[in-house]
């Protein structure tokens, strides 16, 4: 097993923030590795996403162009409970920008969305994602852990959270010109302590090679 490699450079250029996700320029251009929308979710949707308990809500993901995304997302979160009206309203609408942000960025007529309730341990050793880029917003529950490291099969010894409703884009091992500094992420430890959260991955459709 390969030893974890210090943070000694914290790379400071590799995980950029924005105020939205409409600034891809330090991805594409200063050869960042990760953006980080540091926003809050709606004080109202924070409230309900806290106390909703997720029943009846399963795993779903779909293949879809930007445009098509709200209308299946209206669909899933409509079948199950616990939700109000404008709590899907808004989270379906804030899904399907994010989608059309990431096609912009990808440069792609087709994506994959993953809508997720999470209620258990999963990923728990930091990656990158076998992707050009992937986005992945936490609505509920704690947020994506990241951390560098000299290659994807070494581990962090320090680890970031991603605050609950910010988006993160990562690049991933398909991106073009993959730079050999590593930014990895895992999911929280969220079983022991009785958490449950709900995310949403969006990233370009797999090809048949994948």
């Amino acid at each position: 097993m390969s030893t974890p490699t210090p943070d000694t450079k914290m790379r400071a250029d590799a995980l950029l923030p924005v105020t939205s996700m409409g600034e891809f320029a330090p991805l594409l251009e200063r050869g960042a590795e990760g953006l980080i929308w540091g926003r809050e979710l709606p004080s109202s949707v924070a409230v309900e996403m806290q106390s909703w308990n997720m029943a009846g809500a399963v795993p779903e993901r779909f293949l879809s162009d930007a445009g098509g995304i709200r209308r299946h997302v209206d669909a899933i979160l409509e079948s199950w409970s616990g939700l109000s009206h404008n709590s899907r309203e808004w989270l379906a609408t804030d899904i399907a920008e994010l989608g059309m942000a990431m096609a912009r960025l990808l440069s792609t007529d087709t994506l994959m969305v993953r809508v997720e309730p999470v209620r258990d341990d999963a990923c728990r050793r930091f990656h990158k994602d076998v992707v050009k880029a992937r986005l992945i917003c936490t609505y509920k529950g704690p947020g994506t852990e990241y951390g560098f490291a000299d290659q994807d099969h070494d581990q962090p010894l320090t680890a970031g959270s991603v605050p609950t409703g910010a988006p993160i884009i990562l690049r991933g091992k398909r991106w073009p010109n993959n730079a050999e500094t590593e930014l990895l992420h895992r999911s929280p430890v969220i079983e022991a302590r009785g958490e449950s959260r709900f995310l949403v991955v969006i990233n370009e459709a797999p090809t048949s090679a994948s």
